[in-house]
Parts: structure tokens; sequence; C-alpha cells
């Protein structure tokens, strides 16, 4: 996961507003044990697509385990 990571993150350089990219680099995060990252790239998911129900549906699991 961590080189998809990087490649997610250069994409965000290019496009910050990305919902789809934020989610992907947030699934990957969070696999990688970085929860808090991951909660932030799901909020921003969410910020730019609010009917993103994946991201919707990981954030609220992911904050019950907090």
């Amino acid at each position: 996961p961590s080189e998809a990571v990087m490649h997610w993150e250069q994409a965000l350089q290019i496009k910050p507003d990305w919902a789809d990219v934020h989610y992907d680099l947030g699934l990957a995060l969070e696999q990688t044990g970085k929860i808090k990252d991951a909660i932030e790239h799901y909020e921003l998911a969410l910020k730019f697509k609010p009917d993103m129900i994946e991201a919707q549906h990981r954030l609220a699991r992911l904050r019950t385990k907090q």
C-alpha cells in the first residue's frame, strides 16, 4: 500500500478536490494502521462528494473504533 499511497498523494497534488482519490488514499492508510490520516481523507472525500456512501460508512466505523 505504501507505493499506492505515494501515487494517490501525487494525484492529489494535481487535483486536490478529487474525492475518489481521497477515499482510496483513506483505504490505503487504514490498511497500514494510520487511522487518524485515514479519517482525514475520508472527511475530505465527503467534503468534495457528500453523497459518497462508502466514505460515510468507513468514517463511521473508524470513529466508533476510537
